[in-house]
């Protein structure tokens, strides 16, 4: 499996999944862009995703909202938020990136290193108790 394909595994997409972009328009990784791109086949503009991937930068000044991003989703569907690693610019430490998953009302529930430069934290809606 090539790096692609490995870092679409890795983050739980598989060919042809509808994948929406957010957050895009900053500072992103263009060849992780790319060969996610390439390698889901469908592109990252999914009209009705069944997952998403959030570019989150510390000096964005508005930040995406991640709970609007969990709505357009499917229950418990991944959000897959890149961040910069610890020493980019950029870099969002994991406490403020709880407390935006804690406003959002979402759940974090996977943390993978992406690339050299980036992170992937996995959230996802926070699942419905019984009986509720």
């Amino acid at each position: 499996m090539h790096a692609a394909g490995a870092r679409a595994h890795r983050l739980d997409l598989r060919a042809d999944m509808p994948v929406r972009e957010y957050g895009a328009a900053g500072v992103v990784d263009e060849q992780l862009r790319a060969e996610l791109a390439a390698q889901l086949g469908a592109g990252l503009a999914a009209a009705i995703p069944e997952a998403a991937l959030v570019w989150l930068r510390a000096e964005d000044a508005e930040p995406v909202d991640l709970a609007r991003v969990a709505a357009a989703l499917p229950p418990y569907a991944p959000i897959w938020v890149l961040t910069p690693k610890p020493g980019h610019p950029g870099h969002i430490p994991a406490a403020a990136l709880g407390e935006l998953a804690d406003r959002a009302a979402v759940v974090l529930t996977d943390h993978t290193a992406i690339t050299g430069g980036w992170t992937a934290t996995c959230v996802r809606r926070r699942r419905a108790e019984p009986g509720s």
